[in-house]
């Protein structure tokens, strides 16, 4: 099924006692029956609705009751996808969307089991790991307020659970989706630089800013790099967020790839840095380092 995020706030509350706020959520705009109700005496509220039809205008809209009287806000809508969204093992929820022909998350996994259940082994984040080819991940600078942002770190064999790089690789990605190869990140990039929309500077070479989130980067001074003028980043919704890389955050971030390299100890990852302008293959990071993981519907 599909899910939506609803966001909702109380500007001016009159100074009246709260005592409850949510939303309505219906098929049209005289029909809002469903009634939620947000566990929160905060004035910023937010609810994720589940299990919603695919490809289906809904229209919501934020209240809020008082001891005599009650207020609603705006009437907005929304269309969900046309695909189910990815949920994986652990029951995490994964936001996804089309560039082209392709579906991709738009958010790192952080599962701790496969598929199948099989629970993947924890290690401590450490900046140097052991030459092992045990299956693990590892949660960022070992700071678990990390993982909802930017997801769990797992090692090449986790990335892949232990395939050659042979075919279609599902690896640590839910049911329906898959490791990608380096020919789909390839197929995404030239899809992003196909697109004038997502370019720096009127070059094609310039993505890099248009795939990035637009927090946590360091600072760049270079021109049409992911660091500089962050405000300006993911206009393709992609958001690609700043990792720990060598015990520093904010600098880069790496994605495994399910293709095998000529020498199998070579394992290819695709990363963005603060300081460039466009995403790049690197072919040469060992297996038992970690990095992030984005999977693609099959």
């Amino acid at each position: 099924g599909n899910f939506a995020l609803l966001n909702g706030s109380i500007i001016d509350d009159g100074n009246a006692q709260i005592v409850s706020r949510g939303f309505y959520i219906g098929l049209s705009a005289d029909n809002m029956s469903d009634v939620i109700i947000c566990d929160t005496e905060d004035n910023v509220f937010s609810y994720l609705v589940m299990n919603l039809t695919n490809e289906t205008i809904y229209y919501y809209c934020a209240f809020m009751t008082t001891l005599g009287s009650s207020a609603i806000g705006e009437i907005k809508t929304f269309t969900t996808l046309d695909f189910d969204c990815p949920i994986d093992y652990d029951g995490n929820v994964y936001m996804a969307k089309r560039y082209g022909e392709q579906i991709w998350m738009v958010e790192n996994i952080r599962t701790t089991h496969y598929d199948d259940g099989v629970v993947v082994y924890n290690i401590p984040y450490s900046i140097s790991f052991s030459s092992t080819t045990r299956s693990y991940y590892c949660i960022p600078d070992n700071n678990e307020s990390y993982i909802d942002e930017i997801g769990l770190l797992y090692n090449r064999y986790a990335a892949r659970k232990g395939n050659n790089g042979t075919g279609i690789t599902q690896g640590i990605c839910p049911s329906g989706w898959h490791l990608p190869s380096n020919e789909e990140w390839n197929t995404l990039i030239n899809y992003m630089k196909s697109r004038s929309e997502y370019y720096c500077n009127s070059s094609s070479d310039n993505i890099a800013k248009a795939m990035a989130s637009t927090t946590g980067w360091n600072t760049s001074e270079v021109e049409c790099s992911v660091g500089n003028n962050q405000n300006e980043n993911n206009a393709s919704g992609f958001s690609i967020k700043p990792t720990i890389f060598e015990n520093s955050y904010g600098t880069e971030t790496g994605y495994w790839t399910s293709t095998k390299t000529s020498v199998y100890d070579n394992a290819p990852s695709y990363r963005i840095r603060y300081d460039s302008a466009s995403i790049s293959i690197y072919q040469g990071t060992d297996p038992y380092n970690v990095a992030s993981v984005r999977c693609v519907k099959d």
